[in-house]
C-alpha cells in the first residue's frame, strides 16, 4: 500500500505523518557505515520514506550495497548520475547535507524505528481514506440495488490486515540464541503437563499421532470422494472442541464455514450425533420414537445451559455456523479476526475447497485454488488457529486394485498439497463394496503431517447418526 497520497499535499499531515530529518539522519547513517546499511536494510523499505528524493537516495545505497561496492557520497551521486536521477535528489550537494546532519551512524537504527512509525501512520491514514471511498462507491451501488457490505468489510479488514503486516513485519525476526530459552520453558511446561499439546479431535489415536491435536498455524486439508464423510468427520471435531473439551469456561469458539449445506441442515446433524438418534428417522414422518425424541431435547436443553454461572453466553454459542455459499478467503479471516478479538477462536472449518472462490479473479481454475489454500494457510499463521479445508477427490483411486486414496487425488492444484500441514485422507472400505469384511470401519490416511509421522488410524462409522467414533467405541 502506497504511503504517499493526497495527504502528502496538506502541511499538517505533512508535520505530524512524516519526520524528514529523522530521514535525512537514516540516509546520513548509510552514507557513513556499511554496518548502518545492513541495519536499515533489515528494517526500512523504500517506499517507508516519505520524501520522494529520499526514496530515490535509498534506492541508489542499496542498489551498490547489494553488488559489494562501496556506498558513500561519491559513488551514490555517480549512481543516480548513471541511473539519470542525480537532480531528483537536489543533485551531488544533497548528498553532502545528509551527511551533515549526523555526526556518526550509532543511532541510525533510532531513526530508523521512526521513519518506519511515521510510515505505519501513513498507512493507517491511507487506509481511512480508501474506506471512506469505498463505503460512498458502495453507497452508490446500493442506490441501485446490490451492494455488498460483507465484501466491503471484507475488503477494509483485509488492507488493515496488510497495514499491520508491513507494521509488525519488520519485528518478527528472532536469532536462535533468543529463542532458545523460552523454547526451553515451552518443553518443561508441556512435558510437565502445563501446557496443552494441541487442540484434541476427540479421536484418542489420532490425537496421539498428532501430538495432542492440531496445532495453531496448521492448514489442515481433508479430503475424500463424495458421500464418504468428511463434512460429518470435521464437524466430530468441532462438536468435540465447542462442547466437550476441557472446562466450558475456558472453551474458545469454534467456526464452522459451509457452503454447501444449510445451517438448518447442519444443526440437525449435530444434534443427531450428540443424541446419537438415527438421521434417517429423524427427517422421516412418524419415524422417531419417543425415546429419541427426549435424547434430542435433553441434549438441546445441555447446549442451552450457560458456559458459567451468571453468563450470558451459553455452550451452543461455542459453536458457530455460517452457511454463506459465496463466501470468499478474505471474508472468511475477516469475520473470524472480528471474533477473536470479541471472544477468542479455537478452530476455523471450511467446507469445501471446490465450492469456493478467491476473493480476486484469477486466469485459471488452478491458480485460483492456490490463491485460496495461500489465503486459508495465511489465516491459519496469522489468527493463530488450526484451519480446517475440506476438499474433494478425482476418480483416480478408482483406478487402483486397493480403491485407497493418494494425496495426488487431490482435485485442481497441487498448491493443495504445498500449503497443507496436515494431508488426511478418508477410506470407506463399505462405500465400495457394501458386504466388505471391514464393514462399519473407516481408514484416516495421514498422506501428509508435517512435523510427525505419515500414518494410518482406523476408526468406526456411525454415519446414520452422523458422527465417527473411535473403534472401541464403535
Amino acid at each position: 500500500m502506497s504511503t504517499t497520497t493526497s495527504i502528502s499535499q496538506d502541511d499538517e499531515a505533512r508535520e505530524l505523518l512524516a519526520d524528514l530529518p529523522a530521514e535525512q539522519s537514516v540516509l546520513g547513517g548509510m552514507l557513513l557505515s556499511a554496518d548502518a546499511i545492513t541495519q536499515v536494510s533489515a528494517t526500512l523499505t523504500r517506499e517507508e520514506f516519505f520524501s520522494v528524493r529520499h526514496q530515490v537516495v535509498f534506492a541508489a545505497i542499496l542498489a551498490l550495497y547489494q553488488d559489494d561496492r562501496p556506498a558513500d557520497a561519491i559513488t551514490v551521486a555517480a549512481e543516480l548520475e548513471r541511473r539519470e536521477e542525480l537532480h531528483k535528489v537536489g543533485g551531488a550537494p544533497y548528498l553532502h547535507t545528509l551527511l551533515e546532519t549526523v555526526p556518526s551512524a550509532a543511532n541510525v537504527g533510532y531513526y530508523a524505528e521512526i521513519v518506519h512509525e511515521k510510515a505505519t501512520l501513513r498507512r493507517i491514514a491511507t487506509l481511512g481514506i480508501q474506506a471512506n471511498q469505498l463505503a460512498i462507491s458502495s453507497a452508490r451501488v446500493d442506490d441501485q440495488g446490490g451492494a455488498d457490505v460483507t465484501q466491503l468489510l471484507s475488503s477494509v479488514q483485509q488492507r488493515l490486515d496488510e497495514v499491520n503486516d508491513a507494521a509488525t513485519g519488520t519485528t518478527r525476526k528472532a536469532t536462535f540464541a533468543r529463542l532458545t530459552r523460552d523454547r526451553l520453558q515451552h518443553l518443561d511446561d508441556l512435558q510437565a503437563g502445563r501446557l496443552q499439546g494441541g487442540l484434541p479431535t476427540g479421536f484418542a489415536d489420532l490425537d496421539e499421532v498428532l501430538s495432542g491435536g492440531f496445532r495453531p498455524g496448521q492448514l489442515v486439508t481433508v479430503a475424500a470422494r463424495p458421500g464418504v464423510g468428511k463434512s460429518t468427520l470435521a464437524m466430530d471435531w468441532a462438536r468435540h472442541v465447542a462442547f466437550h473439551h476441557g472446562d466450558p469456561v475456558e472453551r474458545k469458539p469454534v467456526m464452522f464455514f459451509s457452503l454447501e449445506m444449510s445451517e438448518g441442515e447442519l444443526w440437525d446433524r449435530v444434534i443427531c450425533a450428540e443424541a446419537r438418534v438415527r438421521h434417517s428417522d429423524y427427517t422421516s414422518q412418524g419415524r422417531l420414537d419417543d425415546a429419541g425424541r427426549d435424547r434430542i431435547y435433553r441434549k438441546a436443553a445441555e447446549t442451552s445451559q450457560p458456559v458459567a454461572q451468571g453468563s450470558s453466553a451459553c455452550v451452543g454459542d461455542l459453536l458457530m455456523i455460517d452457511d454463506n455459499a459465496r463466501v470468499t478467503p478474505g471474508q472468511i479471516r475477516a469475520l473470524a479476526r472480528q471474533q477473536q478479538r470479541r471472544t477468542g477462536l479455537s478452530m476455523i472449518v471450511v467446507d469445501y475447497l471446490q465450492l469456493m472462490h478467491a476473493d480476486s479473479p484469477a486466469d485459471n481454475r488452478e491458480r485460483e485454488v492456490a490463491s485460496i489454500t495461500r489465503e486459508l494457510k495465511l489465516a491459519a499463521k496469522s489468527l493463530e488457529v488450526p484451519v480446517v479445508m475440506l476438499s474433494q477427490l478425482n476418480r483416480k483411486s478408482e483406478d487402483r486394485a486397493d480403491k485407497r486414496p493418494a494425496a495426488s487425488d487431490l482435485r485442481e492444484s497441487g498448491a493443495i498439497e504445498q500449503d497443507s500441514d496436515i494431508i488426511m485422507l478418508i477410506h470407506r472400505p463399505d462405500a465400495i463394496e457394501r458386504d466388505d469384511p471391514r464393514a462399519g470401519e473407516a481408514d484416516l490416511i495421514l498422506a501428509k503431517n508435517r512435523g510427525g509421522p505419515c500414518s494410518t488410524i482406523s476408526i468406526a462409522q456411525q454415519l446414520h447418526y452422523c458422527r465417527f467414533a473411535d473403534l472401541a467405541q464403535g
